[in-house]
């Protein structure tokens, strides 16, 4: 066995279509070899048990503003501990305009060293039509010191059916040899039998 989750989820359901959770949990982990958390920071194989709290908040997601809100502390994390803070804005200004906004803090402590990620995504979602929508995202990584931008267009020319037109830009700074830029046209097509 690699990896083992066990959950216990409790949610309580408001009227105002809000969610809260909160879900104990008691993970197991396996590594057959090192694994590189951060630079400089390699955990070594073996097996590794711990047990992590969720406490989740999330709004209705038919509001104009929405999102969630989310703690985690982890205790047994690789020999150490985790804790994750992430928020999860949404601003729906307009039907055809949808603002997302994901930052997710962690601070890790195990015995090979310490370090804290900002991980960063921003989503902005625009329909011009029924037809043609538009999706523009922007991710950052400060631990891998990762920074990505996606621009997708959509059209779908009959239901079911699409033509996207993505531009996709990585930037690796820790691995210049993993930078990434791409210029894509895809499409989908359906048969009927």
């Amino acid at each position: 066995m690699e990896k083992k989750i066990t959950h216990y989820n409790l949610d309580f359901f408001f009227e105002s279509g809000d969610i809260l959770r909160i879900a104990p949990h008691d993970r197991f982990d396996r590594l057959f070899g090192p694994v590189l958390l951060a630079p400089g920071v390699i955990v070594p194989p073996g097996d590794y048990r711990g047990q992590s709290y969720l406490i989740q908040y999330r709004l209705d997601p038919s509001r104009p503003i929405g999102g969630q809100i989310r703690f985690s502390p982890q205790r047994g994390f690789f020999g150490g501990s985790k804790r994750t803070f992430m928020i999860e804005p949404q601003w729906k200004p307009t039907p055809s305009l949808i603002l997302d906004l994901a930052y997710d803090l962690n601070k890790i402590e195990v015995p090979q060293g310490k370090f804290t990620s900002h991980i960063v995504n921003t989503t902005l979602h625009y329909s011009l039509s029924t037809k043609l929508i538009t999706t523009v995202n922007f991710g950052y990584n400060n631990t891998a010191q990762i920074k990505s931008l996606n621009i997708r267009l959509n059209y779908i020319y009959r239901p079911g059916d699409d033509i996207f037109f993505v531009f996709r830009e990585v930037k690796n700074q820790l691995d210049p040899t993993l930078n990434n830029r791409a210029i894509l046209l895809k499409f989908t097509r359906s048969f009927d039998f």
